[in-house]
């Protein structure tokens, strides 16, 4: 703010009264009936919690003694907050509103990146993957490894995903000049660190029986456990898998060595990000999971449920996963992800010894083997006589 006073204009239309200064423009909205303020300075939104106080869009454009005499009071204490913060160097808004209300009245992480992305075009696949709930306690540096790990699921390039990580960086040291804090500590070095090099974890075909019995105590874990199993025995993306309908199951025509014709069932979808159809052999126990009726959870519910049910179902091996340039070691199911999903499945299917990587790479919907061996990060395999099936 500058300039030795602050000088209101205030305005009235059916909806609210607004008063502004060079800084900031604060307005009096009637909302389902009641009186809120609000505030705007820049890209920063703060609302009041409602208050008590009567108020159509009606009494705003034409107050009577009562609602005059409070919009009054209100003017008087933002004008005085106005003069400290110029005198001070104080927050005006912690003068107007307790400091407990000004948390929730910040912009919420998606509103705030929304906004960014309308300058910055490589924030809107962040925007795109954050729930329109996340609170910006929920920006962790978990969360934000867990955003490399999906970019790495999507097949983006290298180039790509540096654009993506670097146009975060910037609006998250944005956001902490703009006031707004959020408990990950090492954004920089993760949004500036290797982006080529990942091996996450997978299950194998023990730990997904005991993933198949764990219990769920709500509507939302069984939903995660489902689409859990869909991504095992699918193989798809977490954006695919979790679309995918009981409409999905196609019969495929095929021509056999010897010169016959087999029809065997498959999922048949074509992938958000690629556009191509994948066509992955159906196992049996699917049809059944297709066919349940559940709300679809966000992708980081999913990451938040799904390391506790692997837990309660006891998959605790001790096991090691690369994120860039460093190691972490701990239980498996501390690192249990729907990127997970695809691995279980890529590493199971290579493993059964059913199909050359090949086939893999097209379950996967992969136009390179390459791509295909980066989510086959197990061990050497050695074959048997014995073929286990992982779709049967």
């Amino acid at each position: 703010m500058s300039g030795k006073c602050c000088i209101f204009v205030q305005e009235t239309n059916e909806k609210c009264i607004k008063m502004k200064t060079k800084a900031y423009s604060t307005q009096f909205v009637s909302v389902r009936g009641k009186l809120q303020i609000r505030f705007l300075n820049g890209n920063k939104e703060y609302r009041s919690k409602m208050t008590s106080t009567p108020c159509s869009p009606e009494e705003l454009a034409s107050p009577n003694t009562l609602l005059d005499a409070t919009l009054t009071a209100l003017s008087a204490k933002i004008k005085t907050a106005l003069w400290q913060a110029e005198l001070t160097g104080a927050d005006p808004f912690a003068i107007v509103f307790p400091d407990t209300e000004l948390q929730a009245l910040l912009p919420s992480p998606l509103k705030y990146f929304e906004q960014m992305s309308k300058r910055d075009v490589k924030l809107k696949n962040f925007a795109g993957y954050i729930d329109k709930n996340l609170d910006w306690d929920e920006i962790t540096d978990a969360m934000l490894e867990d955003y490399k790990d999906h970019l790495r699921d999507a097949d983006f390039s290298e180039n790509t995903m540096r654009a993506y990580l670097a146009g975060i960086r910037v609006a998250l040291n944005k956001a902490r000049r703009d006031g707004i804090d959020f408990p990950a500590k090492e954004y920089q070095s993760i949004l500036s660190g290797n982006v080529g090099s990942s091996v996450g974890v997978y299950l194998v075909k023990s730990e997904v029986e005991l993933f198949q019995k764990v219990e769920t105590f709500n509507d939302l874990e069984e939903a995660v456990k489902t689409l859990a199993l869909i991504g095992f025995f699918v193989g798809a993306r977490f954006s695919d898998f979790s679309q995918l309908k009981s409409y999905n199951i196609q019969s495929v025509e095929y021509d056999n060595a010897d010169g016959t014709r087999e029809v065997v069932k498959h999922i048949q979808y074509v992938s958000e990000k690629t556009s191509t159809i994948s066509q992955v052999p159906l196992k049996p126990c699917v049809i059944e999971l297709l066919a349940k009726n559940i709300v679809t959870p966000t992708i980081q519910q999913m990451n938040t449920i799904l390391p506790k049910l692997a837990e309660r179902a006891g998959i605790d091996t001790e096991v090691s996963v690369v994120h860039g340039d460093k190691t972490y070691t701990g239980p498996r199911y501390k690192f249990f992800k729907t990127h997970s999903c695809r691995r279980t499945f890529a590493v199971g299917v290579f493993t059964s010894g059913e199909y050359d990587i090949r086939d893999i790479a097209r379950f996967l919907g992969h136009k390179s083997t390459e791509t295909t061996m980066k989510y086959i990060s197990c061990p050497a395999v050695r074959r048997t006589s014995t073929v286990v099936s992982w779709f049967n």
